[in-house]
């Protein structure tokens, strides 16, 4: 049985989560000593644990640049996750990878030629 994130969201984290937390463009000692943490997301907004309204202004550091919770995306990642089946995801994650991987190192050769 799956927790309800917005129940999880609710919940404080204790000393040892936050210890092991480091947020990049946060300032970690101040958040740790004050968390404040959201509850939920749509579209460009975020919400406290209280109902207060955030403008997402920076789009999740860029990676929510459609918004958050489109139902039209999550529709369309579902429907082709129902259609590829999950070897062939992984084959073509590992492939992408293996394909990244050569680049990197012809590239690092090339560097290492030039030295």
């Amino acid at each position: 049985m799956s927790a309800n994130p917005i129940e999880l969201a609710k919940q404080p984290l204790s000393r040892q989560d936050m210890e092991a937390l480091w947020m990049p463009f946060t300032a970690n000692r101040q958040y740790k000593a004050a968390p404040r943490l959201l509850a939920k997301s749509s579209g460009m907004h975020y919400w406290t644990q209280d109902g207060r309204e955030i403008l997402d202004g920076v789009a999740g550091l860029w990676c929510v640049n459609a918004g958050h919770g489109r139902k039209e995306i999550s529709e369309a990642v579902a429907a082709q996750i129902a259609e590829i089946p999950l070897e062939e995801l992984e084959r073509m994650v590992v492939a992408e990878k293996a394909r990244r991987a050569r680049e990197a190192a012809a590239k690092a050769s090339d560097v290492g030629a030039l030295q």
